[in-house]
């Protein structure tokens, strides 16, 4: 039950169309948009393709789950990713604190990544593998103050 973080460079390229809706929304609102993406990716394409769904498989291992929120960060901020599993999961990430619950079905990661794109965007991608318990996952992120609102997902055989 190992997840790693995958290097947020890679969705660079990918960026622009990950947030399209987000820049609509920025567009007709003078505050910059709230809102976080999560969508699993196929990471055997570059700039990788966002497959537009949210259960992925953990025997495909091209597949990934990522989310973006847009706004104006600094070039380094403060990351808090928080993962509710249904069952026991373990949870790494390199430079990153994590807070694991006793029942180790709540995983707190806090990190400090780089934003993308001049500081538009900040994203982060997660794989899973065959250890990894199936089932729904629920996903909280903070960056910064801000508090995005929770994500799920499902891992799928």
């Amino acid at each position: 039950m190992k997840k790693i973080a995958i290097v947020i460079s890679a969705l660079l390229l990918s960026a622009q169309s990950l947030a399209s809706s987000t820049e609509q929304s920025q567009n007709q609102n003078a505050e910059p948009s709230k809102d976080i993406y999560l969508s699993v990716f196929d990471k055997a394409t570059e700039p990788m393709n966002d497959l537009k769904k949210r259960e992925l498989s953990r025997s495909l291992k091209a597949e990934a789950v990522c989310w973006v929120v847009s706004g104006k960060f600094p070039k380094k901020v403060k990351v808090v990713e928080t993962f509710k599993t249904q069952a026991k999961a373990k949870f790494t990430m390199e430079n990153a604190k994590i807070e694991v619950s006793p029942n180790e079905k709540l995983h707190t990661i806090t990190s400090t990544i780089d934003s993308v794109n001049n500081g538009d965007y900040v994203m982060n991608c997660w794989e899973f593998g065959r250890w990894d318990p199936l089932g729904k996952y629920r996903l909280t992120v903070q960056v910064g103050d801000q508090k995005y609102e929770m994500q799920s997902f499902e891992l799928l055989q």
